[in-house]
């Protein structure tokens, strides 16, 4: 059990519908680079929410049988309930504005589902330039 209510995640994803070996993190600093690969995820403690504000985190290799790997899946192997992923790559301005307004929500009803929901229309009606799909939709 962790002792923490959630894990919040925001760099970049990435992942191909040709490997599976290749899900990741990429990790940057002003020197060097380094990842974190998806099986370096599991066995870890998470907490029951886990957020990856990060790019792709969604999208991953669907094989039959298995279901789709992704970055998102290593954490609920290893015990978290509600994971939040992207499909797609993140406007960093949008995606910014939705998880503050993500989080004023979750405080409020302590349900991820309608904290989420609640912040894309919140984004929606503040700022009529993230209107588009593209900018709210691929998070969930």
């Amino acid at each position: 059990m962790s002792k923490y209510d959630v894990l919040h995640l925001s760099l970049h994803g990435f992942s191909t519908a040709e490997n599976t070996q290749m899900l990741y993190f990429l990790l940057r600093s002003a020197s060097q680079l380094d990842t974190i690969y998806g099986d370096e995820l599991l066995g870890r403690d998470y907490p029951e929410l886990v957020v990856l504000s990060a790019c792709a985190t969604g999208q991953g290799k669907y094989e039959d049988g298995e279901g789709k790997f992704t970055l998102a899946r290593y954490f609920l192997q290893s015990g978290s309930n509600k994971v939040i992923s992207s499909l797609w790559n993140l406007d960093d301005t949008a995606g910014s504005l939705l998880m503050r307004y993500f989080y004023q929500e979750l405080k409020l009803s302590q349900n991820p589902t309608t904290a989420l929901r609640t912040a894309k229309l919140k984004l929606l009606t503040k700022y009529k330039n993230f209107c588009q799909p593209y900018f709210w939709s691929g998070l969930g």
